[in-house]
């Protein structure tokens, strides 16, 4: 997960921090 984010581009960035968001916001 660190090298795709490392290598990814501004666009997979973005979804990948979108993501995170989302499963943070699950665990409330």
């Amino acid at each position: 997960l660190k090298e795709l984010w490392e290598h990814g581009n501004d666009q997979e960035r973005q979804s990948l921090a979108n993501m995170m968001v989302k499963m943070v916001e699950a665990k409330k």
